[in-house]
Protein backbone atom coordinates (compact mmCIF):
# COMPACT_ATOMS: atom_id res chain seq x y z
CA UNK A 1 0.00 0.00 0.00
CA UNK A 2 1.21 3.51 -0.76
CA UNK A 3 2.44 5.59 2.16
CA UNK A 4 -0.59 7.70 2.84
CA UNK A 5 -1.25 9.69 5.99
CA UNK A 6 -3.29 7.71 8.50
CA UNK A 7 -6.03 10.29 8.46
CA UNK A 8 -6.66 9.54 4.76
CA UNK A 9 -6.66 5.81 5.40
CA UNK A 10 -9.55 6.20 7.83
CA UNK A 11 -11.80 7.36 4.99
CA UNK A 12 -13.38 4.15 3.56
CA UNK A 13 -13.49 5.37 -0.06
CA UNK A 14 -9.82 6.41 -0.05
CA UNK A 15 -8.80 3.14 1.62
CA UNK A 16 -10.68 1.16 -1.04
CA UNK A 17 -8.99 3.16 -3.83
CA UNK A 18 -5.55 2.42 -2.38
CA UNK A 19 -6.37 -1.31 -2.13
CA UNK A 20 -7.53 -1.37 -5.77
CA UNK A 21 -4.35 0.46 -6.84
CA UNK A 22 -2.20 -2.02 -4.91
CA UNK A 23 -3.85 -4.94 -6.72
CA UNK A 24 -3.39 -3.29 -10.09
CA UNK A 25 0.24 -2.52 -9.29
CA UNK A 26 0.91 -6.19 -8.40
CA UNK A 27 -0.78 -7.34 -11.62
CA UNK A 28 1.22 -4.83 -13.66
CA UNK A 29 4.51 -5.86 -12.02
CA UNK A 30 3.73 -9.53 -12.73
CA UNK A 31 2.88 -8.79 -16.37
CA UNK A 32 6.05 -6.71 -16.89
CA UNK A 33 8.21 -9.43 -15.30
CA UNK A 34 6.60 -12.12 -17.49
CA UNK A 35 7.13 -9.97 -20.59
CA UNK A 36 10.80 -9.42 -19.71
CA UNK A 37 11.29 -13.16 -19.11
CA UNK A 38 9.75 -14.02 -22.48
CA UNK A 39 12.20 -11.80 -24.35
CA UNK A 40 15.05 -14.31 -23.94
CA UNK A 41 15.11 -18.05 -24.63
CA UNK A 42 16.90 -18.78 -21.34
CA UNK A 43 14.03 -17.40 -19.22
CA UNK A 44 11.07 -18.03 -21.50
CA UNK A 45 7.91 -19.45 -19.91
CA UNK A 46 6.35 -22.76 -20.91
CA UNK A 47 3.51 -21.15 -22.85
CA UNK A 48 5.92 -19.20 -25.06
CA UNK A 49 8.15 -22.25 -25.52
CA UNK A 50 5.10 -24.17 -26.80
CA UNK A 51 4.40 -21.39 -29.31
CA UNK A 52 8.00 -21.45 -30.57
CA UNK A 53 7.96 -25.25 -30.82
CA UNK A 54 4.79 -25.13 -32.91
CA UNK A 55 6.20 -22.35 -35.09
CA UNK A 56 9.50 -24.16 -35.67
CA UNK A 57 7.84 -27.60 -35.93
CA UNK A 58 9.95 -29.12 -33.16
CA UNK A 59 8.95 -32.58 -31.93
CA UNK A 60 9.44 -32.71 -28.16
CA UNK A 61 10.13 -35.93 -26.25
CA UNK A 62 7.95 -36.33 -23.16
CA UNK A 63 11.03 -36.64 -20.95
CA UNK A 64 12.35 -33.16 -21.82
CA UNK A 65 12.45 -30.54 -19.10
CA UNK A 66 11.57 -26.91 -19.78
CA UNK A 67 15.31 -26.07 -19.97
CA UNK A 68 15.86 -28.81 -22.56
CA UNK A 69 12.96 -27.48 -24.61
CA UNK A 70 14.35 -23.94 -24.39
CA UNK A 71 17.71 -25.21 -25.67
CA UNK A 72 16.02 -26.99 -28.60
CA UNK A 73 14.15 -23.81 -29.56
CA UNK A 74 17.30 -21.72 -29.24
CA UNK A 75 19.30 -24.18 -31.35
CA UNK A 76 16.64 -24.22 -34.06
CA UNK A 77 16.55 -20.41 -34.25
CA UNK A 78 20.33 -20.23 -34.56
CA UNK A 79 20.25 -22.18 -37.82
CA UNK A 80 21.83 -20.22 -40.61
CA UNK A 81 24.19 -21.05 -43.46
CA UNK A 82 27.07 -21.18 -44.26
CA UNK A 83 28.55 -23.12 -41.38
CA UNK A 84 32.10 -22.72 -40.24
CA UNK A 85 33.98 -24.61 -37.56
CA UNK A 86 33.57 -21.62 -35.26
CA UNK A 87 29.81 -21.54 -35.86
CA UNK A 88 29.60 -25.28 -35.22
CA UNK A 89 31.48 -24.88 -31.93
CA UNK A 90 29.21 -22.01 -30.87
CA UNK A 91 26.08 -24.06 -31.64
CA UNK A 92 27.46 -27.08 -29.81
CA UNK A 93 28.19 -24.87 -26.79
CA UNK A 94 24.55 -23.78 -26.86
CA UNK A 95 23.26 -27.35 -27.05
CA UNK A 96 25.78 -28.87 -24.63
CA UNK A 97 26.63 -26.29 -21.98
CA UNK A 98 28.16 -29.03 -19.80
CA UNK A 99 30.78 -29.91 -22.39
CA UNK A 100 31.64 -31.93 -25.47
CA UNK A 101 34.71 -33.08 -27.42
CA UNK A 102 35.25 -32.88 -31.16
CA UNK A 103 37.65 -35.27 -32.89
CA UNK A 104 38.26 -35.11 -36.63
CA UNK A 105 40.03 -37.72 -38.73
CA UNK A 106 40.98 -38.06 -42.37
CA UNK A 107 40.32 -41.62 -43.44
CA UNK A 108 40.40 -43.46 -46.75
CA UNK A 109 36.63 -43.08 -47.12
CA UNK A 110 36.78 -39.34 -46.46
CA UNK A 111 36.67 -37.04 -43.44
CA UNK A 112 35.25 -38.40 -40.20
CA UNK A 113 33.98 -36.43 -37.18
CA UNK A 114 33.48 -37.89 -33.74
CA UNK A 115 31.49 -35.79 -31.23
CA UNK A 116 31.37 -36.85 -27.59
CA UNK A 117 28.62 -35.17 -25.56
CA UNK A 118 29.03 -34.69 -21.80
CA UNK A 119 27.05 -37.05 -19.60
CA UNK A 120 25.04 -34.15 -18.16
CA UNK A 121 23.92 -33.18 -21.68
CA UNK A 122 22.97 -36.68 -22.83
CA UNK A 123 19.35 -35.62 -23.41
CA UNK A 124 20.53 -33.37 -26.21
CA UNK A 125 22.28 -36.11 -28.21
CA UNK A 126 19.45 -36.27 -30.78
CA UNK A 127 19.57 -32.50 -31.25
CA UNK A 128 23.36 -32.66 -31.72
CA UNK A 129 22.98 -35.46 -34.28
CA UNK A 130 20.35 -33.42 -36.14
CA UNK A 131 22.55 -30.32 -36.06
CA UNK A 132 25.55 -32.17 -37.47
CA UNK A 133 23.54 -33.86 -40.20
CA UNK A 134 22.17 -30.49 -41.19
CA UNK A 135 25.33 -28.41 -41.15
CA UNK A 136 28.20 -30.72 -42.11
CA UNK A 137 28.94 -31.58 -45.73
CA UNK A 138 27.58 -34.91 -46.90
CA UNK A 139 31.02 -36.43 -47.38
CA UNK A 140 31.80 -36.11 -43.64
CA UNK A 141 30.96 -39.23 -41.65
CA UNK A 142 29.48 -38.45 -38.23
CA UNK A 143 29.50 -40.34 -34.96
CA UNK A 144 27.80 -38.82 -31.92
CA UNK A 145 28.21 -40.51 -28.55
CA UNK A 146 28.02 -39.83 -24.84
CA UNK A 147 31.15 -39.30 -22.73
CA UNK A 148 30.45 -41.91 -20.09
CA UNK A 149 32.34 -41.98 -16.81
CA UNK A 150 35.78 -43.53 -17.23
CA UNK A 151 38.49 -44.68 -14.89
CA UNK A 152 40.01 -41.18 -14.90
CA UNK A 153 36.74 -39.76 -13.56
CA UNK A 154 36.18 -42.51 -11.00
CA UNK A 155 39.73 -42.80 -9.64
CA UNK A 156 39.14 -39.74 -7.44
CA UNK A 157 36.51 -41.63 -5.43
CA UNK A 158 37.18 -44.10 -2.63
CA UNK A 159 36.16 -47.72 -3.19
CA UNK A 160 33.67 -47.46 -0.30
CA UNK A 161 31.86 -44.67 -2.12
CA UNK A 162 31.76 -46.51 -5.44
CA UNK A 163 30.63 -49.90 -4.13
CA UNK A 164 27.19 -48.39 -3.41
CA UNK A 165 26.54 -48.18 -7.16
CA UNK A 166 26.04 -50.78 -9.86
CA UNK A 167 28.33 -50.87 -12.88
CA UNK A 168 25.61 -49.27 -15.01
CA UNK A 169 25.14 -46.44 -12.50
CA UNK A 170 28.89 -45.82 -12.33
CA UNK A 171 29.07 -45.62 -16.10
CA UNK A 172 25.91 -43.69 -16.95
CA UNK A 173 25.11 -41.37 -14.03
CA UNK A 174 26.66 -38.07 -13.07
CA UNK A 175 28.42 -38.75 -9.77
CA UNK A 176 29.65 -35.29 -8.89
Amino acid sequence: MFDAPQIFMQIPDIKQLYEINDGQERDLDTAVEELENNLFFETMGEENVKKWEALLQIMVPDSDTLDDRRLRVKAKTLEKMPYTYRTLVRRLETLCPDGYKIETFDEENGPYMNIKVALKSKRMIDAVQELLEECLPLNVSINVMIMYNTYEVLEGFAYEELEKFTYEQLREEVLV
